[in-house]
């Protein structure tokens, strides 16, 4: 009890009021909510709050105030958690607020006069937090959310340091600059605090305008690609309550036919490639489910009885002649409905989907991947027939795989009965003459892992999403946020093709040349497509070549000598 009361205890109103406006930059600077205060947040948001308990001695009530404020910030970061439909997420964002708080905490606590006295100390606090948001990347499949990078982020300018070290360079960059903000106040705006803040806050827009414009410059006439996205903008199915085999089947050809009628208006357009979300439809790539006769007349009403000719032959592996009550009937699959979709467009087509593996006699490896199907041979015979595969690598927890026993009882009660098996490897997918980089949803939060990509030839990413269950959130903005992030750190354009999210494409200098609205004129999810033109224009990066590595290891060796140099002081706890 004593402690508690020294936490909330000998606050001025001074302290009180820079809480609270230090709580309201950091919460609300992120570019995905006020992006006008992320310039603050990234220069003196932090330094703010710190200005509140540098003069607090007790290790442990800097550690705590520090943990709660931090707590608080995230709870408004990660406020579109609880959007989610089952109350699980509850307790699961409770514990991811915290555990970042308790990280804060933690390095607040050594927030003190003496250790920012010297360079080495400077280094080692900042240096600290660094290592905090890396480590999260090792918990289960990861939390790369929220690095404190982003608040760089909010200018086209801003985003270029990312270019050089990523985002956790970023995050290093905004750290030190707030803590020599507060070096500012602690010794009473000396000339050459000043001048050292000074630098550190302009030297990151500075960099980012020669670098955008040297860029923006060299992209003004290089070639492009035509694409067309569709955002499907179905519902969780596993909410729907669909109880027979035969009511599953007939709702998910109603969804082939609505990515059908969304994509019509794309027939007869110049299109180099066609991309679908993630686990676009259900049942798998290659199970004949769908009666062929069904599929022949949605296709005739929605592509015109021209686009019979460009359905694929009623063989393998499209199509199974099967015995049936009403005598042999041919039954397609998936891959049917979007080999016919790529002939009618005469462009490759890009769609998430389960796919199956035999793994020995009698196991199966499931996999949320994401499927290249090209045109048929016989109408170019310039492009190879075989259909490619990305598997993803970076699987949520308990939606895609389920880590504990424990977990997967309880999962068993919201209709989830098993797991994907994880993805070994980035692999680039051609469209043509283009080397394509995937992800699948949350994977493009990843730095290191979407830089796998670009080092393996990739000229473009892709990345495939459903945010879906998520609605009606922040999710989605962040998630976009992060996706600009990747483009600049790698190098690249990127594309996106949400079912929920926001679908769009995105130049190598992080701006959006187009998107969809996420919602229609009667606030509903909107479910169509976009075809756009997007640049191919593509240079090397620093962090391409180096990734983490770099401001890891510095972390690393200036933690490493802070605490060498404080190990005889008094112990924290």
């Amino acid at each position: 009890m004593e402690l508690v009361k020294n936490i909330f205890s000998g606050y001025t109103k001074k302290k009180i009021t820079l809480s609270i406006l230090s709580f309201v930059i950091v919460a609300f600077g992120q570019p995905a909510l006020l992006w006008w205060l992320g310039p603050l947040a990234a220069t003196i948001g932090f330094a703010l709050f710190w200005g509140t308990v540098i003069d607090v001695e007790d290790p442990k009530i800097r550690f705590f105030r520090g943990a709660i404020w931090f707590f608080c910030v995230q709870l408004v970061q990660l406020y579109w958690f609880i959007s989610h439909p089952y109350a699980y997420i509850y307790p699961v964002y409770l514990i991811i607020c915290m555990v970042m708080g308790l990280q804060f905490g933690l390095v607040t606590s050594f927030v003190t006069k003496e250790n920012l006295s010297s360079v080495k100390g400077v280094l080692g606090v900042t240096a600290l937090w660094v290592i905090m948001e890396w480590v999260r990347l090792f918990v289960l499949s990861g939390f790369s959310w929220n690095p404190v990078g982003l608040y760089l982020s909010t200018t086209h300018y801003g985003i270029q340091t990312a270019s050089l070290f990523g985002v956790y360079g970023m995050s290093f960059w905004v750290i030190l600059t707030n803590i020599y903000a507060l070096k500012i106040a602690i010794n009473s705006y000396s000339k050459k605090g000043v001048l050292v803040f000074a630098v550190c806050a302009i030297l990151p827009y500075v960099y980012g305008w020669s670098h955008y414009l040297y860029h923006d410059t060299a992209d003004k006439n290089g070639d492009s690609l035509n694409v067309v996205l569709a955002q499907t903008a179905f519902p969780v199915e596993e909410a729907l309550g669909i109880k027979s085999t035969s009511e599953f089947v007939a709702y998910v050809i109603d969804e082939w036919e609505q990515i059908l009628s969304i994509t019509k208006k794309n027939i007869g357009h110049d299109v180099d490639l066609v991309v679908l979300p993630e686990f676009v439809v259900p049942l798998g790539t290659y199970t004949f489910i769908y009666p062929y006769e069904t599929v022949k007349t949605r296709f005739e009403k929605h592509y015109g009885p021209e686009s019979l000719e460009h359905l694929p032959p009623l063989k393998l592996p499209f199509a199974k002649e099967i015995q049936t009550a009403k005598g042999n009937t041919y039954f397609v699959n998936n891959a049917y409905w979007a080999q016919a979709i790529a002939n009618t467009f005469h462009a490759p087509i890009l769609l998430g989907l389960e796919d199956v593996d035999e793994v020995g006699e009698a196991d199966l490896e499931h996999f949320s991947a994401a499927v290249m199907i090209r045109p048929n041979k016989e109408l170019d015979p310039s492009w190879p027939y075989e259909s490619e595969r990305y598997e993803k690598r970076i699987l949520v927890p308990m939606g895609e795989y389920i880590p504990f026993e424990f977990c997967r009882e309880l999962a068993k009660s919201y209709g989830v009965q098993g797991s994907f098996t994880c993805g070994k490897e980035a692999k680039i997918l051609n469209s043509h003459t283009l080397p394509i980089g995937v992800s699948i949803c949350y994977e493009e939060t990843f730095g290191d892992v979407m830089r796998e990509s670009r080092q393996n030839g990739a000229e473009i990413l892709v990345n495939l999403t459903s945010d879906v269950w998520y609605p009606d959130s922040s999710l989605t903005t962040q998630h976009l946020e992060h996706a600009r992030l990747r483009t600049v750190e790698s190098g690249v354009p990127l594309i996106r093709s949400c079912n929920t999210g926001i679908t769009c494409a995105i130049d190598s200098l992080g701006r959006t040349i187009d998107a969809l609205d996420e919602y229609d004129e009667q606030g509903k999810w909107n479910a169509d497509s976009l075809l756009t033109t997007v640049s191919r224009y593509h240079y090397h990066t620093l962090y391409t070549e180096v990734g983490d590595g770099p401001v890891i290891g510095f972390c690393a060796i200036a933690i490493t000598f802070f605490f060498y140099r404080g190990r005889r002081k008094k112990k924290f706890f």
